[in-house]
């Protein structure tokens, strides 16, 4: 059905006036005429009754406007959603964040969730690496941002596309009153006779410090507070003798405003953090609201890694 056609029965309707309703359409009379005659042909019923009184409306006329009228507002939420879309500005969006991640990624998507049109949804999701490369499996995730490093021990990653992003320096966190020293760079020996906080790490990183410690025991049994939310650790390293292993940047607010600062280390622990990456189906095209968001992630990243 011509959607013009529809637009032509409700302006005739509105105005009972075929020239008024021409008017509102930009139309000619006699091409005016021809399409209404054209709907009626089509239903098989007249719409409209004319007379020497005027143009009345027939109650195959009243069903049919009332049914052009949703169709037509369809039409336009339709277009309009479309535009939404191709902009980025719709639909829904399910994003798996690991701890670190989501410590300065959550509130910032959910937050450009907030400007979307209505109908949209952004949802977060958290955990580690592993659970959320089974949700992305089963299609309950667009994509996810966490450490990558457990991805190298699948045998087959064909079906992932990994993208990785700028890795961020790590470093060791106390709060600000702490019995270390200040002034004087510590051991990691010396370190791990505190509580060390952390979230989940991954073997790659945990070989690392071992490497780095020098420790005979496994430096994974120093770590005895471990959360998935570094909101919950960082909060009890600031009530605590804690030690806080985490990135750089997901405590920069923290270091600013002097509830934390960091410990030096002899010798400095060198190089960078974590491996992190954004995982997508391999193959899956992402909606324009998906490559959005994938934005924001990778532009936080850089920014931070740039900053620290």
């Amino acid at each position: 059905m011509d959607i013009r056609k529809l637009q032509h029965v409700v302006a005739l309707a509105d105005t009972l006036h075929f020239g008024r309703a021409c008017e509102q359409v930009n139309l000619s009379q006699p091409a005016f005429s021809r399409s209404i005659r054209a709907l009626e042909d089509e239903l098989g019923v007249a719409l409209f009754e004319r007379d020497a009184h005027g143009v009345q409306i027939t109650p195959y006329g009243q069903t049919v406007v009332a049914r052009a009228r949703r169709m037509l507002f369809d039409a336009v939420q339709m277009r309009d959603e479309l535009h939404h879309m191709t902009q980025g500005g719709y639909g829904e969006v399910t994003v798996g964040l690991g701890a670190t991640p989501a410590r300065l990624l959550a509130a910032r998507l959910l937050e450009e969730g907030s400007r979307l049109v209505d109908g949209s949804h952004v949802r977060i999701r958290r955990g580690a690496t592993e659970r959320l490369l089974a949700m992305l499996n089963d299609g309950l995730l667009d994509f996810f941002c966490a450490d990558i490093a457990p991805l190298d021990v699948l045998e087959d990653r064909g079906n992932l596309e990994i993208r990785p992003l700028p890795e961020w320096p790590v470093g060791f966190f106390c709060r600000i009153d702490h019995p270390l020293p200040p002034e004087q760079a510590v051991s990691l020996n010396t370190l791990t006779r505190y509580p060390i906080a952390s979230t989940s790490l991954s073997p790659f990183a945990l070989s690392n410090l071992q490497r780095a410690s020098a420790l005979k025991v496994s430096f994974a049994t120093r770590i005895t507070m471990e959360s998935d939310s570094l909101e919950d650790i960082v909060l009890a390293t600031m009530r605590s003798d804690a030690v806080l292993l985490a990135s750089r940047p997901v405590v920069w607010s923290e270091l600013r405003d002097g509830k934390l600062r960091e410990i030096g280390i002899a010798p400095p622990l060198g190089g960078r953090g974590g491996r992190f990456g954004i995982v997508t189906r391999a193959g899956a095209k992402p909606t324009p609201l998906a490559a959005r968001l994938t934005g924001i992630v990778a532009d936080t990243f850089d920014r931070f890694a740039q900053a620290f």
